[in-house]
Formats: C-alpha cells, sequence, structure tokens
C-alpha cells in the first residue's frame, strides 16, 4: 500500500502514524478516584453493631431485652445493606454493559476508519498510477489538434 504524499495541511497524520496515545496509564486509568483497583483495594474494615463477646457471662432481662432488639435492628439493616448492595452491583454490572458497547463501538470505530484510510490510500495511488496515461492522451489530443488545425489552414488558404 503507498501512503500518499504528506502535504503541510496533514502534520497531524502524520503525527498520527509516528506515535500513539495508547499509553498503560492512560488506557488503564480507574473510572474514578474510588474505583476499587490493587492500587486503591478499598477499606478491609468491618462494621459490628456490638462488640464482640469474648468471656462467659450472666446477662440480666433488660440486658436481654436491649439485644434482642439490637438484634431485630441489625437484622432490619442487614436486610436493607443486602438489597442496597445487590442495587449497586447491578447498577456496577449496567455501567459495564454499558462502557463494553462503547468500547465496542470505539474498536469498530477505530478499524472503520483505518479502513477508510485504506481505501482512500489505494484510490490515491490508483489515481496517481493513471497520471501518466493522461498525460499521454493529453500529449495524443494535442498532436491531433496540430494536425487538424494545419489541414484546416491549409484549406482556407486553398479555397480562400
Amino acid at each position: 500500500m503507498l501512503l500518499p504524499s504528506f502535504s503541510s495541511k496533514s502534520s497531524s497524520v502524520k503525527q498520527a502514524i509516528a506515535s500513539s496515545s495508547l499509553a498503560p496509564s492512560t488506557v488503564l486509568a480507574p473510572s474514578s478516584g474510588r474505583s476499587i483497583t490493587p492500587n486503591n483495594p478499598g477499606s478491609f474494615k468491618t462494621h459490628q453493631f456490638m462488640e464482640t463477646i469474648t468471656s462467659s457471662k450472666p446477662y440480666s432481662e433488660m440486658e436481654a431485652i436491649a439485644m434482642e432488639s439490637l438484634e431485630q435492628r441489625a437484622s432490619a439493616m442487614a436486610a436493607a445493606t443486602e438489597r442496597t448492595y445487590l442495587a449497586a452491583e447491578k447498577i456496577s454490572n449496567s455501567q459495564v454493559k454499558i462502557h463494553k458497547a462503547y468500547e465496542g463501538y470505539r474498536q469498530a470505530e477505530g478499524k472503520n476508519e483505518y479502513l477508510i484510510g485504506e481505501s482512500k490510500a489505494k484510490t490515491a495511488a490508483t489515481l496517481q498510477s493513471l497520471r501518466p496515461g493522461y498525460h499521454r492522451l493529453g500529449e495524443g489530443m494535442q498532436r491531433i489538434e496540430a494536425v487538424v488545425n494545419s489541414e484546416i489552414n491549409a484549406s482556407i488558404a486553398a479555397f480562400g
């Protein structure tokens, strides 16, 4: 494939061929400053509703009622938290679907842009290869025109 001759207007094309901005730090940059990655794993702290019981001891009736109340609140919060995280996971999965679809589009667009450029370059090469033929056709037409003009001038001279 022949590349077309670059004019000063196409310096961006030259740069696109000579360099790339696909550095790993750019391509693999996190989606946000809070994205979970090996370099930003998030917190490993766990939530506890109460202190861990580390030894056996007797509890009063009031302590039992308070613990049961805490258990009900903890169960309700756990169920709500589970639903929240499930919804957040589904949102994240939706973001992945959107991202994958967009990246698929970008891949297709990049390939298509290359194919368009390749097609244009082939057309330019074909047109360049036709130039000598057009030059010969033009010379032939000039020779025929000169012959015809000469015959017309001779006819005018002979018949006045």
